[in-house]
This record gives structure tokens, sequence and C-alpha cells, in this order.
């Protein structure tokens, strides 16, 4: 007989991995049409999961599409955590992952659901560049470090959303260099 831990282990993985096959399809669909056009049951009937099973774990399709952004969020934070350069920003590797992601993010542009993906960006963005701020930053800044972070992350979310709307005209490394110089440009004019 199986012990309650046992038992909960082995739920816990069947969870994780319907909740992945349910992201998973979510964005076979989106690069297919519209996500306007996806229904709940278009997406049961890829995953071959249960209407029952689909809503004990997320509440509606908009539901599952955040759940999928913070996988990006989560996958991010984890290579940030393993840069142990003096960067304040993680650029370069959300540059690089969109880049590797494009169709996936082409997609979400044409679904009209960015603002929800650059809102969560930004706040995610946010909270991570003010922790590496705290900790790397050896001068003292003139600018409050939630004021400077959320500048930065914003700065950061808008020119991904330029690069994505204007059909990635510069490669990943380029866009890090521009984002930045301009960076660097208004934290040196702070300084005059």
């Amino acid at each position: 007989m199986k012990t309650v831990n046992e038992k909960k282990t082995k739920d816990d993985r069947r969870s994780r991995r319907t909740k992945h096959l349910l992201q998973h399809v979510l964005v076979q669909l989106l690069l297919d049409k519209r996500y306007d056009s996806i229904t709940v049951q278009d997406i049961l009937d890829r995953t071959d999961v249960g209407r029952s099973t689909f809503y004990a774990h997320f509440t509606d399709k908009e539901d599952l599409l955040l759940s999928s952004y913070q996988n990006v969020f989560r996958w991010l934070e984890k290579q940030i955590e393993q840069d142990e350069t003096k960067r304040i920003t993680p650029s370069l590797d959300l540059f690089l992952h969109v880049q590797s992601h494009y169709k996936l993010y082409l997609a979400l542009v044409r679904s009209r659901k960015t603002d929800l993906f650059y809102r969560q960006g930004q706040m995610f963005l946010c909270r991570i560049i003010e922790k590496r701020i705290d900790s790397r930053m050896d001068e003292k800044i003139s600018i409050p470090i939630p004021i400077l972070s959320n500048h930065l992350a914003g700065s950061l979310i808008n020119l991904l959303r330029w690069w994505l709307e204007n059909n990635m005209p510069y490669t990943a490394e380029k866009m890090d260099e521009i984002y930045n110089t301009l960076v660097m440009t208004s934290m040196l004019a702070d300084k005059k």
C-alpha cells in the first residue's frame, strides 16, 4: 500500500505533466490560429484531457496562457540566478530567448494578448532588477531603487516590444547592446 507522501508525489508529477501538456498544446494552437478563436474544447480535443481536469488546474484559457507566461519568467529567473556577472538587467538572456522562440512570440503578438505578457514581464523584471541592484551595485545612486528598477524593466520591455513589432530587424546581441547603450546614457545623464 502506498503512503500518503508517495501518493502525493505521484499526484504532483501527474499534475505537473498535465499542466505542461495543456500549456504546450495552447502554444501549438497559437501557432496555428488566433487566441480569440481558440476554445477550451480545442485544447481538450488535442490533449485528450477531460474538462474537469482542465478546470482543476486552470480557471479558463487566459489562466492557462498566464501560466505559460509564468513558465517563461521562471526559466528566465533561473538563467539570471546563474549569471555571476555584475549585469543588473537580464537583457541579453531575454532577447536570446525571444529570438529562439520567435514564432511563439509572433503568435502572441498576433493574438493581441501581449499587453498581459508585457505587464507581467515588467513586474517580474522589476523585482529581479531591484534584487540585483541591491546585491551588485557598489556605488550609491541618487535615484530610489524601486524607481530605477521600474525604469530599467520598462525600458527593456518597451524595446523588446518594438523589436517584435518590427520583425526583429537586429540580432539579440545587437538589441542587448542598444539597450545597454540607452541605459548607460540615461544613467550617465543622472550623474551630470
